[in-house]
């Protein structure tokens, strides 16, 4: 008799053992799923990405934890990306998924709601939050920075401000911010839509000089801003330009560093501060990583982690657990100098501003 109790403890003590064991290997069976662009018009981003995300797996398997990360091409197009989603639920069985870019967010988020899968996407959007209670935004705020550059204008006293907007989804978002900032001023708005495969805006720019503009929003990715900063040139259209796309897509190093500095002058972006710590730790592996790299791998990294520490804390990951501990993740030291997620689901962000002069970035108050 005494000889089976002491089994039976024996047999508790080890169960009780294994599963310490499991809990503090940081539930292993999590899985995330990416929807990158790893080719495409997008791809500039997608490299990067990918070297953030492996440090994020590297950290949470020194620190004991372990963590399946699957990332498919969405090849920049919502209909891949869809596919690649429908993918990474159904036969990767994931637990929670990131995407990137808007076309791309647009079609995977719909996805992600009906299968109640959590999504971190990093777009300018906000409409994926409204319709898909699963869903976090993790880029800049594209209403209110359009709303920046134009209060920026309208407070230098420019008149006529012309806006370059992408004919994506966000391109409603940015024009109200627009219309907001245009209320009870002398200054008017002149709209030029356009689609995300062009990369000659000469009929444009010739429509700019006989609309008679005297500044410039531009929401674009970096081939489009690449053709329209050297057009802009040749046709003398002699207009300040305030990219309110950001830094990583609208004036990234891949345009200015290609680009003679003076058809540039004055241009006027934001940029969202990297950790310095992050900076370290991912050139310790990547020595020679570069700007453009950087920011999305920042992004990448966050990515991971931001999923990883609030499925960790969710028995069975359930979807409801995991969005609410996202609301109020503060596990893991950030890359990009963000305060978490408000109860809007968006990442508190605090971007910086500069003007390009003489080939340099100098940060302005705005």
């Amino acid at each position: 008799m005494k000889k089976t109790i002491w089994i039976v403890i024996v047999v508790i003590i080890i169960g009780i053992s294994i599963v310490f064991f499991s809990r503090s290997k940081g539930n292993s069976g999590i899985k995330i799923g990416i929807v990158a662009p790893l080719t495409g018009w997008g791809a500039y981003w997608g490299e990067g990405e990918l070297k953030g995300i492996e440090l994020a797996k590297k950290e949470i398997a020194i620190g004991g934890g372990a963590v399946e990360v699957t990332v498919e091409d969405g090849q920049t197009d919502a209909k891949q990306s869809a596919s690649a989603a429908q993918k990474l639920i159904s036969l990767n069985k994931v637990n929670a998924m990131g995407v990137e870019f808007t076309s791309p967010t647009s079609s995977v988020s719909p996805i992600s709601e009906k299968n109640k899968i959590p999504l971190l996407y990093n777009a300018f959007i906000k409409n994926p939050l409204s319709s898909n209670s699963y869903a976090f935004k993790m880029y800049f705020d594209i209403e209110k920075e359009c709303g920046v550059a134009t209060k920026y204008f309208v407070d230098k006293g420019y008149k006529k401000i012309g806006a370059l907007i992408l004919n994506l989804d966000m391109g409603a978002e940015c024009k109200r911010g627009i219309s907001e900032n245009l209320k009870n001023t002398n200054s008017t708005v002149v709209y030029y839509d356009f689609n995300v495969d062009v990369v000659d805006f000469r009929t444009i720019i010739a429509k700019m000089k006989e609309d008679k503009i005297d500044s410039l929003v531009t929401v674009a990715y970096e081939d489009n801003a690449i053709a329209l900063f050297k057009q802009k040139a040749e046709l003398k259209l002699n207009v300040p330009v305030f990219a309110a796309g950001g830094r990583p897509d609208n004036f990234n190093e891949n345009i200015y560093k290609k680009l003679p500095a003076e058809i540039l002058e004055g241009t006027i972006t934001y940029d969202q501060n990297i950790n310095p710590n992050f900076i370290s730790k991912i050139k310790n592996i990547y020595p020679n990583i570069t700007e453009k790299d950087l920011v999305s791998s920042a992004y990448g990294y966050d990515e991971v982690m931001y999923l990883y520490n609030a499925l960790v804390r969710c028995p069975g990951y359930a979807p409801e657990c995991v969005t609410a501990e996202l609301i109020k993740e503060t596990h893991h030291n950030p890359a990009l100098d963000a305060t978490g997620f408000g109860s809007d689901r968006i990442l508190k962000l605090t971007p910086t501003y500069f003007m390009f002069t003489q080939g340099e970035f100098v940060k302005i108050k705005i």
